[in-house]
């Protein structure tokens, strides 16, 4: 009779298999931990661009706002809005009006 040989095949070993998955699991985890934050500071970066464009803007116009009560706050802006809006004079001027300049009627 022939001799039969049974070659030992190695059985996969249980543990391996667990530490190879795991491996795989936590490799996965690590890199869309990776690429999750990679988009989270990539927009964080543009949000912050906006942000500063905006503090731009806003200084621009709080710099335009102070110019004009600054000049608001002169002499000569006072005294002209007396005269354009309330229509005074200065002691010994004389005010002339146009009479046909405010919806006077010229017979037309």
């Amino acid at each position: 009779m022939a001799k039969v040989y049974h070659l030992d095949r190695k059985k996969p070993n249980r543990k391996i298999r667990v530490r190879h998955i795991l491996l795989v699991v936590l490799a996965l985890y690590i890199g869309y931990t990776l690429v999750y934050q990679h988009i989270a500071i990539r927009q964080a970066r543009s949000d912050e661009a906006v942000v500063r464009e905006q503090i731009r803007k806003l200084e621009e116009e709080n710099e335009r706002i102070r110019a004009q009560i600054e000049m608001m706050q002169s002499d000569q802006y006072i005294e002209k809005l007396a005269r354009e809006k309330l229509g005074l004079i200065k002691p010994g001027e004389v005010m002339f009006v146009d009479v046909n300049r405010n919806g006077g009627n010229s017979g037309n």
